[in-house]
C-alpha cells in the first residue's frame, strides 16, 4: 500500500486545476479555489478521509456562476484518487456512513467498482457562492473519474449548509473505510475476479 499518490493538471477554457492526493496521509489539505464555502468543503473532505489533497485552482470562469468550478475539480479529484488507488493493494472496496450535522442528517454509500454512478439528493439552497446543485454536479463528476457508485441521500435537513457539509463529510468517510487495506483477503475485490480500476 506504499505509494499511493498522485497528481494532475487540467486546463479548459473554463478552468485550470492542479491536484494531488496521497491516500495514506492524514488529512492535511491546501486548498484554494477562488470560493470559500468550496474550499471549507475540501477541506472536510480531506480532513474525515484522511487523504492529504492539494487542489490549486490558478484560473475559473464564474460569470454563470460556480457550476465549472465544482464540476471540473470534482472530475480532477476523482481520477487523482482513482489513479493513486490503482497503484496500490487490494482495499475494502465498499463503505457507509451516518454523518449528522445538527438538523440534518446524511446518509452516504460507497463502492469503488469500476462502476461509474452517482445518485444524490441533497435538497436545493445554496451557501456562499455554492449552490446545492453544483454540488450535486461535483458528486458525480467525482463518481465517474473515481469509477465508483456512490448514493448520498440527506434524510432531514433545514440548513443548505449543513446538508452539503454532511454529504462531503459523509463522502470522506466511506473514502477512508473503503480505500483502507483489506489485508485478510486474497487475489480481486470482485467475484468477477476483476475490478476494472485494478
Amino acid at each position: 500500500m506504499k505509494g499511493r499518490n498522485a497528481s494532475l493538471k487540467r486546463t479548459t477554457l473554463e478552468t485550470a486545476i492542479e491536484v494531488s492526493v496521497n491516500l495514506d496521509g492524514t488529512g492535511i489539505a491546501s486548498v484554494s479555489t477562488g470560493e470559500a464555502f468550496f474550499d471549507h468543503i475540501l477541506c472536510a473532505l480531506a480532513a474525515h478521509s484522511m487523504i492529504d489533497i492539494r487542489v490549486d485552482v490558478s484560473a475559473a470562469d464564474l460569470n454563470a456562476g460556480c457550476h465549472h468550478l465544482v464540476e471540473d475539480t470534482g472530475f480532477c479529484l476523482g481520477t487523482a484518487i482513482n489513479r493513486a488507488h490503482a497503484s496500490g493493494g487490494r482495499t475494502r472496496r465498499f463503505a457507509w456512513a451516518l454523518v449528522p450535522m445538527d438538523e440534518s442528517l446524511v446518509r452516504a454509500v460507497l463502492d469503488i467498482s469500476g462502476r461509474p454512478f452517482a445518485q444524490v439528493d441533497i435538497g436545493r439552497g445554496a451557501a456562499g457562492g455554492v449552490t446545492a446543485e453544483d454540488m450535486v454536479e461535483f458528486f458525480r463528476a467525482f463518481a465517474v473519474s473515481l469509477a465508483a457508485t456512490i448514493h448520498i441521500d440527506v434524510l432531514r435537513s433545514q440548513n443548505a449548509h449543513h446538508a452539503m457539509e454532511a454529504a462531503a463529510k459523509g463522502l470522506a468517510l466511506c473514502l477512508r473505510q473503503a480505500l483502507e487495506a483489506d489485508r485478510r483477503a486474497e487475489g480481486s475485490a470482485s467475484t468477477k475476479g476483476e475490478v476494472l480500476i485494478e
